[in-house]
């Protein structure tokens, strides 16, 4: 059992709760490293009991995976039988279970009915104690993935050019990370242009950058280290930055208003 893990089940204990449940996402990712892009399709579930025994529930398809994860002691389900037998041998006798917040309510809704008259507590608020306190390897990985962002700002905001499209920028902007650290990955890209900037989440598109636009530039990586030729080990630990710049002098003169009382705002916070 990793140290992670050994802590979770204490502050599992500590919390009064007799069995943990967490399904695929950043709590299980955290403790195990287990990540799979599908996963969440079909119940597989990490868990722990106040022993300080460690178990899976897995899909038979998903089995191989868990175990490369360091999964020992997995149990594996078909379609025909389905995962309630396992679900019910796992929390037998529990009283309080604490089970992951970011599940599928169909799998908290089938947790209620194999374990009648069981209290469940969110999982989270035992691991986010967990999680909020850094070590000293995962302040290098934050403080990495942020040189990466930091150190393309000016290189993002030179890609903003009148004639060329969102998804252009998008392009470059993804290569100039990758060239900034080829083990990362990147996180996530979101380049919103004139009427588009009014949209936090945009979904970059095809529009050309006109003279005088505002341009959002919305990007973040996420740290991996390489292990041998053709794989990597992704640490999770991501960055994220928004940048404001207009193409030339911009078209509405509300622009720099807006844009200084929102500097303002954010020096007055730091």
């Amino acid at each position: 059992m990793n140290q992670r893990i050994e802590r979770a089940v204490a502050a599992m204990r500590d919390a009064g709760a007799e069995v943990m449940i967490l399904l695929p996402g950043a709590d299980l990712f955290y403790l195990t490293g287990f990540e799979h892009g599908h996963a969440a399709e079909r119940l597989l579930a990490l868990v722990l009991r106040r022993d300080g025994s460690a178990s899976w529930i897995a899909p038979l398809m998903n089995v191989p995976q868990v175990q490369a994860a360091g999964g020992t002691k997995v149990r594996g389900w078909t379609d025909e039988e389905g995962y309630l037998p396992a679900l019910r041998d796992a929390v037998a006798g529990a009283k309080t279970i604490a089970f992951d917040d970011e599940a599928r309510s169909a799998f908290l809704m089938d947790l209620l009915s194999v374990a009648r008259g069981a209290r469940i507590v969110r999982a989270a608020d035992t691991l986010r104690r967990l999680r909020i306190r850094k070590d000293a390897s995962e302040l290098e990985s934050l403080r990495r993935a942020a040189r990466t962002v930091d150190q393309t700002i000016s290189e993002a905001i030179s890609l903003c050019r009148p004639g060329r499209t969102e998804t252009q920028i998008d392009q470059d902007l993804r290569a100039a990370l990758l060239r900034r650290d080829p083990n990362d990955a990147v996180a996530f890209t979101i380049i919103a242009s004139g009427p588009n900037s009014a949209l936090p989440h945009h979904e970059t598109e095809q529009r050309v950058v006109q003279r005088g636009d505002v341009v959002i530039l919305d990007f973040g990586t996420r740290t991996t280290v390489a292990i041998g030729k053709h794989r990597s080990r992704t640490f999770g630990y991501l960055s994220d930055i928004t940048v404001t710049c207009c193409v030339g002098e911009p078209t509405d003169p509300e622009v720099r208003k807006v844009y200084r009382i929102v500097w303002e705002a954010q020096q007055a916070a730091l």
